[in-house]
């Protein structure tokens, strides 16, 4: 096991176990766990979550559980609740041992696996949010329309609840306002202005601002747009 986390997220360690045949081992509860972290060498406690010297820790093993005797033969699993750790340092690397705790029949243990905390899967959990904007001008109707939506790690928000649009020249002159109090079921807001007169061959910008259903808002500009 190699896995890369975010910061306080739940992981669950799971490990397969077999006897010497090969098949899978049924019914134990030896089948344990054991994390130390890479930074300082400190292991888990399981009896209050704190990484400790060795000689200090009161529970070095964590016991797993079974998941399914009838569909996952032979799989143990202990959910890892990072959350829960009182001294974490940040990015750290944890080294997951899975064993049994005394002999009786697995034959493919120890198994060793890494767990890396935080880092870039942090910054990545973190990615703003971001107004997208698009729009377009009729000059046979003198009408501008335009479509907006808020996306967030890579997703569209679909319960935004309101957007104001602010158009502006190429000198930075407010020309007008445009809004929205609905977005459509897939979370997109459609504004339009008509009649509206919009130089051709000339440059304007506009900037957005999005309440979400928590009530906080996320501005964005969006330019140039050339009519022509």
């Amino acid at each position: 096991m190699s896995e890369r986390i975010e910061t306080g997220a739940v992981e669950s360690i799971v490990a397969v176990v077999t006897d010497q045949l090969g098949l899978p081992l049924l019914g134990r509860t030896n089948i344990k766990v054991k994390l130390w972290r890479v930074s300082d060498g400190r292991y888990l406690d399981w009896t209050d979550m704190t990484f400790r010297p060795g000689d200090d820790v009161v529970q070095l093993l964590g016991v797993m559980s079974e998941v399914n005797q009838e569909h996952s033969p032979g799989e143990y699993r202990r959910d890892l609740d990072t959350g829960e750790i009182t001294n974490p340092a940040a990015g750290d690397t944890y080294e997951v041992t899975v064993l049994q705790d005394g002999a009786n029949g697995a034959s493919n243990l120890p198994q060793i696996g890494e767990l890396r905390v935080g880092q870039w899967v942090d910054a990545a959990a973190r990615k703003p949010y971001q107004v997208l904007q698009s729009f377009s001008y009729s000059t046979f109707l003198s009408e501008l329309t335009g479509l907006l939506w808020v996306e967030h790690q890579d997703l569209v928000v679909t319960d935004p609840v309101s957007v104001s649009v602010k158009w502006y020249n190429a000198s930075g002159a407010e020309l007008f306002t445009m809004a929205d109090l609905a977005p459509d079921a897939q979370g997109v807001f459609k504004v339009r202005r008509a009649p509206t007169s919009l130089d051709l061959n000339v440059s304007y910008y506009a900037i957005a601002r999005v309440t979400l259903a928590d009530g906080t808002t996320v501005t964005s500009g969006k330019g140039i747009f050339t009519v022509g």
